[in-house]
Order: C-alpha cells, then sequence, then structure tokens
C-alpha cells in the first residue's frame, strides 16, 4: 500500500536530479558559493543545493560554510551549509552544527543533525539524546539515526 507512493515520489526525486546533473554546469566550490552570496532567492537556493551535493575537502570552502550556517538569514541556504558540512567531514564545523540544533527552524535542525550523523560527532550525543524525545516524529527518528552513525 506505501509502496505506490513511495514509487512516485522516487522517481520524481531521481528525475529531478538527472535532469539537474544534465543542465547545471560543473563549476567548483569557490564558485558556487559566490553564486550563492551574489544570486537572489531562487537561484541561491539552487546554487547551495548543488554545492551541498559535492565534496570539497578545502578549508576556505568549510569557513564559508560556517559563516553561511551562522550567519545568513536565508533558512534554506543554512540547511544546504548545514549538510555540505557534513558531507566534508570536517570537525571544524561541529560547533556550529551543534549550535543550530537549538533553532527553532525545524528543517535547518533536521539538517544539522544529519550532519552530525555524518561528522559521528561524539560531543552532539547528549544534545541528540534530548532530541530524540521531541514531540515531532521526524527530528525523533534523525536523531536515533544520528545517534547510531555516532555509534559505528
Amino acid at each position: 500500500m506505501l509502496l505506490l507512493p513511495f514509487l512516485i515520489v522516487s522517481s520524481g526525486v531521481f528525475s529531478f536530479l538527472l535532469i539537474s546533473a544534465y543542465f547545471f554546469e560543473r563549476d567548483g566550490g569557490l564558485q558556487y558559493l559566490q553564486k550563492i552570496k551574489g544570486y537572489e532567492d531562487n537561484r541561491r537556493w539552487q546554487a547551495a543545493w548543488v554545492f551541498s551535493l559535492q565534496k570539497s575537502k578545502d578549508p576556505k570552502i568549510v569557513d564559508e560554510l560556517i559563516n553561511l550556517l551562522s550567519k545568513n538569514k536565508d533558512e534554506k541556504i543554512q540547511m544546504f551549509a548545514a549538510l555540505a558540512l557534513g558531507k566534508m567531514q570536517n570537525k571544524k564545523a561541529s560547533p556550529f552544527l551543534i549550535k543550530a540544533l537549538f533553532s527553532k527552524k525545524r528543517e535547518l535542525k533536521i539538517c544539522s543533525i544529519l550532519a552530525l550523523g555524518n561528522l559521528k560527532e561524539k560531543r552532539a550525543q547528549s544534545c541528540l539524546i534530548n532530541l530524540s524525545k521531541e514531540r515531532d516524529e521526524g527530528i525523533k527518528k534523525v536523531s536515533a539515526w544520528a545517534l547510531e552513525m555516532i555509534k559505528r
């Protein structure tokens, strides 16, 4: 019964990713950061989303993403910055991601939880345990996943 909606959503996401991969130019990390800062509204979010799919080890990019996460007012930009920081596996971002766990913005909180799980950040365990007791089922589930990732 749940298989049909899952297949529909999965095919939509796959189509979107395929089309995005075909039509997006292949800019590097610093170029995407410039687009995130320079574009308005949807184009910024698009650049941030594509950037979050990349895996970079450039320390300049980590610093810029931390700045976007902690100082940008746009929630979507903050979300994609958190996801990108989790993929980059740089522990320098951990204090900023932990601080984002206390945000009132649900989606930012979820992205930060995912990032901390990817980082396997042990310093976030107590916060994640508290979040796993929240009423919000999505936050509970993502927190439980992150705690499991940290244990591995």
